[in-house]
């Protein structure tokens, strides 16, 4: 890959990926249009929210595994013999998938306990249905997910950022289709459709363009043992976060009805910055990082790590303060329709201040654990999470108490910015001569541009009415003020990184 290749593909899918968040805008009206916050709805959502946690820590510990070994495979020994590789390591893990959907199935009525301690006998057989709908998805992601690890390592972005796209257009059609007879049964209804015609073009493509993909019977290959050195503690590290979210819901079910559904309204959005920019950015950094730690580049690792951390703290202080004291109008111009009524505006809106203050940190926070994973390092991600969320329960639960729904929020932020604090020790430790000085003098550099952007977007948001017109005024102006204000402070990282991107261009 050359040098400015890493750039590019940021910056290309995530465009493609605003196309597809803005169609994730349009599925979630629609649900709440249909659906507003109710009962049923909470219990999709604590439903797929736990699928999503536990798919998440094991798909991503086994698709980080998978790209770091096929891509040392591939440079060391050849592309046939890392399609061999992939063919065992496909083998082995998606008939233990298949075994742990099942195992879901059967333990859906404890698991609906558990994730719901608050509700009735009644409401935990509806959340005792929904888990053992949803329990069979599991398999089906994990094979997009070795799948999509391929698709990184050979640098197609584009083709596995297709998967949102999928999904917000199956459950939309479902919903106008079927919402009528199904009720909520809908929405997992367009899940199944969407997930396997995904799984399917992932499959089709490899096969036809980079390997020749067949099962065969499981065999522990060094390259199995391998994945699995690198996923468990993965996938326990990662669980650690994804159990934050799962506690927040847990914790919403507990404060009243509709507020597991504003979370989940709430992370919606939130998540047009995490997964659009930090995640994105993240998995193409990983894939790049793994390809540089295989070759021994240190010095292009640290210098792409540091220009990478600036641009986003650049780009999410200003996303930060815009959507903080804009939370109410971008809630609004999403949602407020149909079925979805003032409460729901005004728990979803508390939800986004609290998750959005910690933009910037979350960013730090994910990148620095992407780069720890290049150099094969997961144990001190693991450790890392597993301290995060003993924070986030324990501030979770006692800010919930006083200040219901943010208060949950609040400590799932609190608790990212303790993570970001421990990553940025751990990977000094992995790579000692990174520094975090330039990262801080950017920071310092932005308190004026800070300062003059809060002012300006409470002044807009405050004095005009219309909410889309508020937002986009508020919004407008405070990117101008940011990054003018930048440039009068005479902030050279961020004049560097504007130069990079204007020269790149042309």
């Amino acid at each position: 890959m050359k040098k400015t290749s890493f750039l590019q593909a940021a910056i290309s899918t995530t465009v493609m990926l605003v196309l597809f968040k803005l169609l994730g805008f349009v599925k979630q009206a629609v649900i709440a249009y249909y659906f507003g916050t109710t009962f049923a709805l909470d219990s999709y959502y604590v439903a797929l929210g736990f699928l999503d946690s536990f798919v998440f820590s094991v798909a991503e510990g086994l698709g980080v595994g998978t790209l770091s070994v096929y891509t040392t495979v591939r440079i060391t020994e050849g592309r046939e013999r890392a399609g061999e590789a992939i063919q065992m390591i496909l083998s082995c893990f998606l008939p233990l998938s298949a075994l742990v959907s099942g195992i879901m199935l059967l333990l859906a009525a404890p698991l609906a306990h558990l994730l719901a301690p608050s509700y009735t006998a009644a409401e935990r057989t509806v959340l005792t249905s929904m888990l053992r709908w949803v329990s069979p998805l599991f398999c089906i992601l994990v094979a997009t997910s070795l799948l999509c690890a391929v698709l990184n390592s050979e640098k197609q972005f584009h083709l596995t950022r297709l998967e949102s796209f999928f999904r917000s257009s199956g459950i939309i059609l479902c919903i106008l289709l079927f919402s009528s007879t199904l009720s909520t049964y809908s929405l997992i209804l367009g899940d199944y459709i969407s997930i396997i015609l995904f799984a399917l073009l992932l499959f089709i493509v490899i096969k036809k363009n980079y390997l020749k993909l067949s099962f065969s019977v499981p065999t522990y290959t060094p390259e199995v043992k391998q994945v699995l050195h690198l996923a468990i503690p993965l996938m326990i590290g990662d669980g650690m976060i994804r159990l934050n979210e799962m506690v927040d819901r847990i914790l919403a079910t507990n404060i009243g009805e509709g507020n597991v559904s504003a979370l989940s309204y709430c992370q919606v959005l939130t998540q047009f910055v995490t997964y659009l920019v930090i995640i994105n950015i993240g998995n193409i950094l990983f894939a790049e990082f793994s390809n540089l730690a295989a070759e021994g580049k240190t010095k292009e690792i640290s210098e792409t790590l540091e220009r990478t951390l600036k641009t986003l703290v650049y780009l999410l202080i200003p996303v930060s303060i815009i959507t903080v004291f804009c939370a109410k109008d971008i809630v609004k111009i999403v949602y407020y329709r149909g079925s979805f009524d003032e409460t729901a505006l005004r728990y979803t809106a508390a939800a986004l201040v609290g998750y959005a203050i910690s933009f910037p940190v979350m960013a730090v926070r994910d990148i620095l654990t992407k780069s720890m994973y290049a150099y094969q390092n997961t144990k001190a991600p693991m450790v890392n999470g597993a301290v995060s969320i003993v924070i986030n329960i324990a501030l979770s639960i006692m800010l919930s108490l006083r200040f219901g729904i943010i208060g949950i929020a609040l400590g799932t932020s609190i608790s990212a910015v303790v993570t970001m604090i421990l990553n940025m020790c751990s990977f000094r430790r992995i790579l000692p001569e990174f520094s975090y000085r330039r990262l801080g003098k950017a920071v310092l550099y932005s308190l004026p541009s800070i300062v003059f952007t809060t002012l300006a977007v409470v002044f807009f948001s405050h004095r005009i009415s219309n909410p889309l017109l508020s937002f986009l005024i508020s919004a407008c102006t405070g990117f101008v003020l940011f990054f003018v204000g930048l440039q009068l402070t005479g902030a050279q990282d961020f004049k560097a990184i504007v130069h990079s991107l204007a020269k790149r261009k042309t």
